[in-house]
């Protein structure tokens, strides 16, 4: 898949039970990226978007790799709940986030704008769109105040052609299945496994803290939509919530039939 194809890999939308999608047909995007984000906020939302089994995250870069950002990238401060990248534009720098998080956002046809991904401190941002000569697959949107190390796209595929050709080659692979797989959970019509997919792209052996706001902040919706939905699973025996607001998947497997039977569905309504 083509980092342009990461966006539009959304594929058909399919109904589930009346149960599971009645949040979907009332939530609103009013959740968005705006204003600047709390460390405890975004660390729960970047918990929910980050896959558990991956100790460190493609986009942090090594030793060598951070010296030459700083020996020849340009500084840009950027201030929190700027979209300074569009989606759909040819990438013309590649950055290094050096404080503050970027977001990298995408819409579909229901108003929403979910995140997929993060970029944090010593990892950076459209490495792979730039490496593959694709238009951004985003919108890059701050979180917070943000200190940037701006590298011309060229200069960067240059020095990944001449010292670290086997390293981003292995990125480049595990970033294509990463965020295919991410963007194929964004399913406005089916809220409750998209819900469902983060759960599992994220299971802490202890539940997850803030899991609810989490949600409704990498989702873009409100947070009665994202209660509906956590009642629902609840009904079905997949996951528990403490009164503390700590959510555990109890019983994965239900979730994984969610998800499993939207994308049966899915192929069912493409080859129809």
């Amino acid at each position: 898949m083509s980092a342009a194809g990461v966006a539009q890999a959304t594929g058909p939308r399919v109904d589930a039970s009346d149960e599971a999608n009645c949040a979907c047909r009332t939530m609103r995007a009013t959740r968005g990226c705006r204003g600047t984000w709390s460390p405890a906020r975004l660390s729960a939302a970047v918990a929910i978007t980050r896959p558990s089994r991956v100790a460190t995250p493609f986009s942090e870069l090594l030793c060598d790799e951070l010296e030459f950002f700083k020996a020849v990238g340009t500084s840009e401060d950027v201030g929190p709940g700027v979209a300074f990248m569009r989606r759909g534009e040819s990438v013309h720098d590649v950055y290094l986030v050096v404080r503050g998080a970027i977001a990298a956002v995408v819409s579909d046809t229901a108003g929403r704008r979910p995140i997929v991904a993060f970029a944090l401190k010593d990892e950076v941002c459209c490495a792979i769109p730039a490496l593959l000569h694709e238009p951004l697959p985003w919108d890059g949107v701050t979180v917070a105040a943000s200190s940037l190390l701006a590298i011309p796209a060229e200069r960067f595929n240059d020095a990944v052609r001449d010292r670290w050709a086997d390293r981003w080659a292995t990125r480049a692979l595990w970033w294509l299945t990463e965020f295919g797989a991410r963007a194929n959970e964004i399913d406005e019509a089916n809220l409750a496994n998209e819900v469902a997919a983060l759960l599992l792209r994220h299971r802490a052996p202890n539940g997850i803290e803030g899991c609810s706001s989490a949600l409704a902040d990498v989702l873009d919706v409100d947070d009665d939509a994202i209660e509906q939905v956590l009642a629902y699973l609840r009904r079905l025996g997949a996951i528990q919530t403490t009164n503390s607001g700590v959510i555990r998947v109890t019983q994965p497997d239900k979730l994984h039939n969610l998800v499993a039977d939207n994308g049966r569905r899915a192929a069912a309504a493409a080859s129809s």
